[in-house]
Formats: C-alpha cells, structure tokens, sequence
C-alpha cells in the first residue's frame, strides 16, 4: 500500500492509471495519511473498543453517492463485510 511513502502515493493519483475503485481507495488512504476527513469512506480503523469504524468521512450525507459514482457498494454493506473479515482473521490467530 506504499504507506510509508505518501508522495509516491500522490504522484500514482495523478500519473497511473487506477480503476475508479482502487482510486478512490489511494484517494481516501492519502487524505487520512494527511490527517484529513477521507471522501468515499474506504479506511478503517479500530476504535478504542476494538471495533472497525470509519476514519472521518468529508461529506457522510453524500459518500454513498460518491461511492456509487466511483463503483462501490453503499457504506453499510462494506462496513459489515470489513467486520466479517475482521472477525475471520480474529478466529484464525486463535487457532
């Protein structure tokens, strides 16, 4: 994910070539690496409760325009399959 080197990641959103939902997804990561409000709701992370929410979202009333526009699925159904996944990979390291 290129992480550690948000440059790089700024000049991919301008010179690669992405589909519309991998970059909405590098949109969202360089806006939260920035510690701004993410715009089509891709990022998570774990609250102090150890549950998966959202990183700020810029605009809540329009992001599930914006993610349809952009290809995604509405925000309730991402939620619940990043909870899914989440709780997998919890069951897995208990084994």
């Amino acid at each position: 994910h290129q992480d550690l080197d948000p440059g790089l990641q700024k000049k991919c959103l301008e010179f690669c070539d992405f589909a519309s939902g991998e970059y909405a997804m590098l949109v969202d990561r360089v806006l939260v690496g920035e510690g701004k409000p993410q715009r089509y709701g891709t990022q998570l992370k774990k609250n102090n409760k150890g549950e998966m929410v959202f990183s700020d979202i810029e605009n809540p009333k329009r992001v599930d325009a914006l993610r349809k526009e952009m290809g995604l699925e509405p925000l309730k159904a991402y939620l619940a399959k990043a909870k899914g996944l989440a709780s997998q990979h919890k069951e897995q390291k208990r084994r």
